[in-house]
């Protein structure tokens, strides 16, 4: 019985941590064909992003998976897209940020 609440509370722990956590994130999986000759790496652009969320507190009451990792050259810059969906079925229960490569600026795409 003892096991069972303990497990209990560990998965609870860990669905209220969100996107607090800073471990490096394997993203290389996330991201088909990882791009080659870029500034960031996918554990960067997901740190990146972590640290962006954590600072804003836009996901602090909010508990988000894993981001979808879109990556694509337009207009002579090289651009992260991290799609978040929230356990939701509400319009806007998703936002993105979009990654400049070459300055690390992030910009908030809300979700309609």
């Amino acid at each position: 019985m003892k096991t069972i609440i303990s497990s209990i509370g560990f998965v609870a722990l860990l669905w209220i941590q969100g996107c607090s956590d800073a471990r490096p994130i394997p993203a290389y999986d996330m991201v088909d064909p990882v791009p080659s000759g870029w500034r960031m790496t996918p554990d960067e652009a997901v740190l990146a992003a972590t640290s962006y969320c954590e600072q804003s507190e836009m996901t602090s009451h909010i508990r988000l998976g894993p981001p979808s990792i879109v990556v694509d050259e337009f207009d002579g810059e090289r651009l992260w897209y991290l799609g978040y969906h929230q356990n939701s079925t509400m319009p806007g229960d998703h936002f993105g940020l979009l990654i400049n490569d070459s300055t690390g600026e992030i910009q908030y795409e809300p979700g309609e």
